[in-house]
């Protein structure tokens, strides 16, 4: 069977679809992630405030307007998010998650509730530098998985960041434990920069932390520009 494969930014009418990329994503192969403890209701429910973050006012690391996308046959496959963190902050996550929290009518109750549950997650995310380029939110979907869709979304955008900002670094996170995302990471040229571990994340979501692993800009030109 011959396979149209499509690589594009992604657009308003994707968000459903990226919803979903980022509910997974968060998972990092477990059962719970960021979204179950933040959002801790049916998955419909989930995945409607995921979508009024992807679309907020406020864009920050979830907007629609980072991701790119790889279709199959014309049905959304994979996609991950690809961010300049000069220019979308943690202090706008937090204005986005207001802004949704405010429209879904959550009370200060539930507001402070989300806040207690998330900090373990928090306390582990991943430090970077106010020049790098983030890729975030890498999800495919199961049917369309060893393909190779996910290597030809992060040399796309490892490219769009050294294409079109002067970042110095290019940054991507992982689950420790998660040795299939570190080995394809590392052979695309990332190297291990650190990990951050803690005992009430680990009980919380099954794992011990979140690792960070990083290529300078010489090194993207050298593996991917020069070439």
């Amino acid at each position: 069977m011959e396979i149209e494969l499509c690589i594009r930014s992604a657009e308003k009418d994707d968000v459903p679809f990226l919803a979903w990329v980022m509910l997974e994503a968060a998972h990092s192969g477990h059962d719970i992630g960021l979204w179950e403890v933040m959002v801790p209701d049916s998955e419909n429910e989930k995945l409607q405030f995921i979508e009024e973050l992807a679309q907020a006012g406020t864009k920050s690391l979830c907007h629609y307007s980072n991701f790119l996308m790889a279709e199959v046959n014309g049905e959304p496959a994979a996609a991950l998010a690809g961010y300049d963190s000069s220019k979308i902050t943690r202090q706008q996550f937090a204005m986005a998650l207001h802004d949704v929290q405010s429209k879904l009518h959550w009370g200060f109750k539930r507001v402070e509730e989300a806040r207690c549950q998330t900090s373990a997650f928090l306390g582990c995310f991943p430090d970077f530098s106010d020049n790098s380029w983030i890729i975030e939110w890498v999800a495919t979907k199961n049917e369309f998985r060893r393909m190779g869709l996910m290597e030809i979304l992060l040399h796309r955008m490892i490219r769009i960041g050294y294409e079109s900002t002067a970042c110095d670094v290019f940054q991507i996170s992982y689950a420790i434990g998660n040795d299939p995302a570190i080995n394809a990471y590392r052979k695309l040229g990332f190297n291990f920069i650190d990990e951050k571990r803690d005992n009430n994340f680990a009980d919380k979501f099954g794992y011990p932390g979140i690792g960070r692993m990083q290529m300078t800009r010489e090194q993207v030109q050298k593996e991917f520009i020069d070439v």
